[in-house]
């Protein structure tokens, strides 16, 4: 629970703060990553605060290997989706941001990725449950319900900027921006398959099922070499994005079916 909360202070107060500073104290770039960092310092707080019943029990000793073997292919998985949700900002900045229209790209951007940061505090809820379950072999439905609410969320977030996105941004943002309104709901619509593709990760991670992992950064990496490649218009990248979205998508899907298979 707390997990999940901390994660939630990190969002909304980060939000809040960042709001705070920009509006109410006219702060720039600085203010907005000091916002950031207070979000991350209460997140962070949370979780000391959760662990300090941790300082009571008795030591023991620390074994690296195994500790490595853990979260070397964890973060490489877990960076993989990362690179997948943001790579697309640094080439839309490189290749197609010499007359600052990159600065639209951005603003659809930071609506389309509300939708994977809707949803994932949903799987990093599950993680620590799936562990807990499968460290005591238990049977569990939570991955399924997980993945449901996770792919009605990106649905009806995807929608909804589908619906709304042209309107809010011809009412309530830069008028150089709205050229990029049509792109939007594509935006929107790539990142469901990343969304529910992450759920379907942290389900592998949780179960230490990191075959996967050598094949998400062969991803990650085909990903970027594409990028380099389809960088022609602000469509292309975000077509290049939806592509590889939905490949990290299958990906995951055949690696949680062959390790059921296994399983089973």
């Amino acid at each position: 629970m707390w997990l999940g909360w901390g994660g939630i202070f990190n969002g909304v107060g980060r939000v809040g703060i960042v709001g705070v500073i920009v509006i109410l104290f006219h702060g720039g770039a600085a203010g907005v990553m000091g916002g950031v960092l207070i979000g991350l310092l209460v997140a962070w707080g949370i979780g000391v605060w959760q662990n300090l019943d941790l300082r009571k029990e008795p030591g023991a000793a620390f074994d690296v290997q195994g500790w490595l073997r853990r979260v070397v292919p964890m973060t490489l998985g877990f960076g993989a989706f990362q690179f997948l949700a943001s790579a697309d900002a640094i080439v839309a900045q490189n290749y197609l941001g010499s007359d600052g229209g990159a600065a639209a790209y951005f603003f659809g951007g930071t609506l389309a990725r509300a939708i994977p940061l809707l949803t994932v505090p949903l799987a990093a809820v599950m993680f620590p449950k799936l562990v807990h379950s499968a460290a005591l072999s238990q049977k569990s439905n939570l991955m399924g319900v997980t993945l449901l609410g996770t792919a009605v969320l990106g649905g009806v977030g995807a929608l909804g900027l589908t619906l709304t996105a042209p309107i809010i941004i011809k009412l309530g943002s830069n008028p150089d921006y709205v050229s990029f309104a049509p792109l939007i709901p594509l935006f929107g619509w790539v990142m469901v398959p990343l969304s529910v593709g992450n759920v379907l990760l942290y389900n592998l991670m949780a179960h230490s099922r990191f075959k996967v992992v050598p094949a998400l950064v062969a991803v990650a990496a085909g990903y970027w070499v594409a990028l380099q490649h389809y960088h022609d218009s602000f469509k292309m990248v975000i077509q290049t994005l939806g592509v590889f979205s939905l490949i990290f998508l299958g990906v995951c899907l055949v690696f949680s079916w062959l390790s059921r298979r296994a399983g089973q």
